[in-house]
């Protein structure tokens, strides 16, 4: 995987961690949403609704960035999302075990050259903090 897929792979991995929490607010809230439905009242209608806001406001939030992907039966493709975030983790796993990542060149680096290095950082990050204060 070069450098450059690495970003739309992470970007992707953020979209599909999104919907599949946005499929859980939709699970959540679906049976409040049905039984708010339900109470003809406008009393009762009002109560439930203030009791229940928060799994409400979640479900209509989730009702929006769904709908696109709701199937004609009115099934969302969760299963799907969990094959493709897996195998996405999957990727970025692999990516992050090759040699040319910044993770992998860490884990080569001499571990006492490494200390030195930070702790020239440090030092200069010390110094010019001095002088700005």
């Amino acid at each position: 995987m070069a450098e450059e897929d690495a970003n739309p792979k992470s970007d992707r991995t953020k979209q599909v961690d999104d919907l599949l929490r946005m499929a859980e607010y939709y699970i959540e809230g679906k049976p409040v949403y049905d039984e708010m439905n339900g109470i003809h009242f406008k009393g009762r209608r009002e109560k439930f609704k203030e009791a229940n806001d928060d799994v409400l406001r979640r479900f209509y939030m989730a009702q929006r960035k769904l709908k696109p992907f709701l199937s004609s039966e009115g099934k969302l493709p969760i299963t799907g999302w969990h094959n493709e975030l897996e195998k996405l983790k999957q990727e970025y796993f692999e990516y992050n075990q090759s040699a040319d990542t910044p993770v992998a060149i860490l884990k080569g680096m001499d571990r006492f050259k490494f200390i030195m290095e930070f702790n020239q950082i440090i030092q200069r990050f010390v110094f010019v903090f001095k002088i700005a204060f």
